[in-house]
């Protein structure tokens, strides 16, 4: 008598497969077993992994293509629409791209996040990643989300700055961050700056992260 497969065997091999191929890869990154254990332990890294998993699933196709129609406008026609007096020159897509719609999106609101005492730049960013990590917030990936809350709010950066706390080289090869902040000389004016990771951001400079709407995170 021929043996009897094992469905739970068989779904277990399944599973184990698809287990080896997601360590191999974080391995052949450079990661370790400590980051797959993440997984288990860090809610953002698993919100994370499960909206790209879903970005690329049957299911999320519709909903994903219908934020995408709504919000299908160019990094060009993005800043236009932040109404800026004044745009450094190195401000241009190559470095801070637009990032693709995420499955879970319409879930998680730009908000701005304050800091209670005067940092770097590069502090800053690298506080944020612990608070991202901790599942506080999640990090911005582009610059398409910060600009369209730029230009729905046109006076935020005329009450205090506001930091894309997202670091690219510029034209120099300098690591610089965008702010978006009065003109110099004319406090009626907006303009983008590119500032040095060390440019010291006071309590009053606002971090532009994402965070779970309200009625999501009941």
């Amino acid at each position: 008598m021929p043996r009897k497969k094992s469905e739970f065997l068989s779904a277990w091999g399944k599973a184990f497969e698809i287990f080896k191929c997601l360590v191999d890869a974080v391995l052949t990154a450079g990661g370790s077993d400590e980051d797959i254990a993440r997984i288990q332990t860090n809610k953002a890294l698993l919100a994370q992994l499960v909206a790209t998993v879903m970005k690329y699933s049957k299911v999320a196709v519709e909903p994903v293509a219908a934020v995408a129609v709504a919000t299908k406008k160019s990094f060009t026609e993005l800043l236009a629409a932040c109404r800026q007096y004044c745009v450094n020159n190195d401000f241009i897509e190559p470095s801070w791209p637009l990032e693709p719609v995420a499955a879970d999106e319409r879930e998680w609101e730009v908000v701005e996040h304050h800091f209670d005492k005067t940092v770097k730049l590069k502090y800053g960013l690298a506080m944020l990643k612990d608070l991202a990590m901790k599942g506080e917030i999640r990090l911005l990936v582009g610059s398409r989300r910060a600009m369209e809350w730029i230009a729905d709010h046109p006076d935020a950066q005329l009450d205090h700055p506001v930091i894309i706390p997202l670091a690219a080289q510029n034209s120099d090869g300098s690591l610089v961050v965008p702010i978006f902040a009065r003109h110099w000389d004319d406090g009626q004016q907006r303009d983008l700056h590119l500032c040095y990771l060390d440019h010291d951001a006071s309590p009053v400079y606002a971090w532009l992260v994402l965070r779970k709407r309200p009625s999501v995170a009941r």
